[in-house]
């Protein structure tokens, strides 16, 4: 039986900056954001009904949930509801990115599962279309789908907001990712945002080109993350391993570190993919490691 397969790239948000809260509740973002060589992997073949099989390293996480509640049976069945195409699916779900992460992981596979489903439909959906379905889904699934179109996006808004950017030596380069095996809920990390607001305050959204020289890029690094603090006040042991990536300051290559999204993965970013390999010698920790480069969707 034909089976099919695609990639579902980890989101790293090199920057973050809250840029308010909405009526709803929603919080505003201004976001650089890149996708890392760690995948999971989706595969499917047609089925006489849906069925999900999950393996890989962070299996258990997900079993300890129904599967009617996994975002890659939601996306089937928003799909089917959109363009009235009735095929069920059997799915295998190969699970490598750590689970409530702060590295899209849910969101990337839900993204992956949306692009599958739009190549092998008879009547697939336009792209607008896809993205706005993207987004019924969660604020960061429209990014994700877009990591198979370019390497580097602006993300502002909840989300749905999304400009690709040109940066001359974006598909080169690395990055090592540690995550120090907590759980960080993304609503648990913005209550403490909107509780502390006076605090850690809303940033002002900044004007950018959408081709960044090196030093327009170095810059845009700079402005961190806001939710890092309120992160490490869930969590101190964000804050262990952030002190490991920004240990690697004076090694060859490297522009920067940070956390990403709302936790508890932290980066280092490397001007290539050989130093980010390269530099983890120096890091001495049980916490878990990935370095490697930028998602290619070629």
């Amino acid at each position: 039986m034909t089976t099919f397969t695609c990639a579902a790239p980890a989101k790293i948000n090199l920057t973050l900056k809250v840029t308010g809260r909405r009526d709803d509740g929603y919080h505003l973002m201004d976001s650089l954001v890149t996708f890392a060589e760690l995948s999971d992997f989706i595969t499917l073949e047609f089925a006489e009904t849906d069925h999900l099989a999950i393996n890989g390293i962070y299996t258990e996480s997900l079993n300890k949930t129904s599967v009617d509640d996994n975002i890659i049976m939601k996306a089937i069945t928003v799909f089917r509801v959109k363009t009235g195409w009735s095929q069920h699916f059997s799915v295998i779900l190969e699970k490598n990115i750590p689970v409530a992460a702060g590295v899209g992981g849910g969101s990337s596979n839900a993204a992956a599962m949306l692009k599958l489903l739009n190549d092998i439909c008879p009547k697939p959906l336009s792209g607008s279309q896809l993205e706005d379905l993207a987004l019924t889904l969660g604020a960061d699934v429209p990014v994700c789908l877009k990591s198979y179109d370019h390497h580097l996006w602006r993300m502002r808004g909840i989300g749905e907001d999304l400009d690709q950017l040109h940066y001359a030596s974006s598909s080169d380069l690395g990055l090592i990712l540690i995550n120090p095996g907590v759980t960080v809920p993304t609503a648990a990390v913005f209550k403490s945002l909107r509780d502390k607001t006076d605090q850690y305050g809303f940033a002002l959204e900044q004007t950018r080109d959408h081709s960044l020289s090196n030093q327009d890029f170095k810059n845009w690094l700079d402005d961190g993350n806001s939710l890092t603090e309120p992160a490490i006040d869930y969590q101190s042991a964000i804050g262990d391993a952030l002190d490991q990536v920004q240990s690697l300051g004076s090694r060859d290559g490297f522009l920067t570190s940070g956390m990403s999204g709302s936790g508890a993965t932290v980066f280092a970013l490397f001007d290539a993919k050989a130093d980010a390999i390269k530099a983890t010698a120096s890091l001495q920790t049980d916490y878990w490691i990935w370095a490697g480069g930028i998602f290619n969707a070629d």
